[in-house]
């Protein structure tokens, strides 16, 4: 196998990036993924950081947001018994951390392993999602006209006053 051409005169040769900096960049991304998991998983058992009752987002803030309370609750309620939810931000997330931390453990490091679990993360995110977004539509559907005409002005008005504290 051929080596790679030199560098041009004055440009420094590249170096692989050391051991050290690949497990920092392991470890930074594995306490990333952990966050990640327990504001899911926060969000799924519905408590927030004191204990008390959080809303069900995934990405939907501001369409949740705009909701009544009550229907909030209700579209709260239907995504916490959806078994498939449960599976993706539950047991799924734990079973998936453990397998990235597996892959990131591995010698020698096998770098399109660990992409591969980022990959499935992401696919098991995107697919939760689909569930929450699946659910709204289906609140937002079995909306009356007025009640939807009365959303979409929450909607609108939220969106003018922009995210609470910005």
């Amino acid at each position: 196998m051929a080596d790679a051409a030199p560098p041009p005169p004055g440009v420094p040769p590249q170096r692989p990036p050391r051991r050290a900096l690949r497990v920092a960049l392991a470890l930074s991304l594995m306490v990333n993924l952990l966050l990640v998991g327990l504001f899911v998983g926060l969000l799924a058992s519905g408590r927030g950081p004191g204990g008390g009752p959080r809303g069900f987002e995934l990405a939907l803030g501001p369409l949740t947001a705009a909701m009544p309370p009550e229907e909030r609750g209700r579209l709260r309620d239907q995504l916490r018994g959806n078994e498939r939810v449960r599976d993706l931000a539950g047991a799924g997330r734990r079973a998936a951390v453990a397998e990235l931390a597996e892959a990131i453990r591995a010698e020698p490091f096998d770098r399109a392993a660990v992409a591969a679990r980022i990959d499935a993360q992401v696919a098991r995110l995107t697919a939760l999602q689909e569930v929450a977004r699946t659910a709204w539509l289906d609140r937002v559907a079995g909306m009356s006209p007025e009640d939807r005409a009365a959303y979409a002005d929450r909607l609108e008005s939220q969106s003018r006053r922009g995210p609470p504290g910005g």
